[in-house]
């Protein structure tokens, strides 16, 4: 594992979408992300999302929260994963135990974001894309 300087060096120039419903959450985290990423949208629900992985990509990362209104971030990443398999995937939720089945999700994330949660993606996305 690296230290937080090595890690954001390696993953800053990664583009990255967030999205959730809720305007604190997505507030709150999408400034947190830009501790770590330069590039960071955002979009209100799955619909919006998916417009924007289409139309404002490529994307190479997407965290989502999963209750949302219009599309719920499984169906978005269900989506997304059919136009892009190397895209890294995160299904946040603020209910514990919807982990159940991530289909195919990278990984589950209980929200708030903590600093050991984004340590664990950032190393994982460093792992799958060999950064």
């Amino acid at each position: 594992m690296n230290d937080i300087k090595t890690i954001r060096e390696k993953v800053r120039s990664l583009h990255v979408l967030l999205v959730d419903d809720e305007d604190l959450i997505l507030e709150g985290t999408s400034a947190f992300l830009r501790k770590f990423f330069d590039q960071v949208d955002t979009a209100k629900n799955g619909e919006i999302g998916l417009e924007k992985f289409k139309n404002d990509g490529p994307y190479d990362i997407v965290l989502s929260d999963i209750q949302m209104p219009k599309m719920s971030g499984d169906k978005l990443i269900e989506a997304i994963k059919k136009m892009n398999t190397d895209v890294f995937t995160a299904i946040m939720s603020g209910s514990p135990g919807l982990d159940k089945d991530l289909g195919l999700c990278d990984i589950y994330l209980t929200k708030p974001i903590t600093i050991d949660s984004m340590m664990k993606i950032l190393n994982m996305i460093i792992a799958k894309k060999n950064l």
